[in-house]
């Protein structure tokens, strides 16, 4: 250890270079600190140009849903919207069938939900709504 810091005094101390050595010296000085700050500004430059493309192409995530169809009583339909709302759906349709009190709801659940959104529904409206999911896209 003592010998490398010896070995960095050494170095650190000025030589006496001939002409040709001092100009390979500042060339090589003058090749790592070419670019200087300028470096820096490139990339940060380039990095908001980046940034600002992305956001201008409008990017969006997208995530599959579920049409779920299922018919309900009067009785159930505030527990249904209920696990729709908590599983993140919304509902597109209701409509009352004819000659009954019945509703007939179609909404859009995430199919990650839809796992939960069938055992939810059914112990929810103990027994009464069956969902009925069918892949509708992202």
């Amino acid at each position: 250890m003592i010998e490398s810091i010896e070995q960095l005094k050494k170095a650190s101390k000025p030589t006496v270079a001939t002409s040709s050595e001092s100009e390979v010296i500042e060339e090589e000085k003058g090749q790592s600190d070419s670019y200087g700050s300028f470096a820096g500004q490139v990339i940060a430059t380039v990095k908001d140009i980046c940034k600002r493309a992305f956001l201008n192409a409008e990017p969006r995530l997208v995530e599959g849903v579920y049409l779920v169809s299922m018919h309900a009583t009067p009785d159930a339909y505030g527990k249904i919207y209920g696990v729709i709302n908590k599983c993140r759906g919304r509902v597109v349709k209701e409509e009352v069938q004819d000659g009954t009190n019945n509703f007939l709801i179609d909404a859009l659940i995430p199919l990650i939900e839809g796992f939960v959104f069938n055992e939810e529904i059914r112990s929810k409206s103990c027994g009464i709504a069956y969902p009925q999911l069918v892949f509708a896209g992202f």
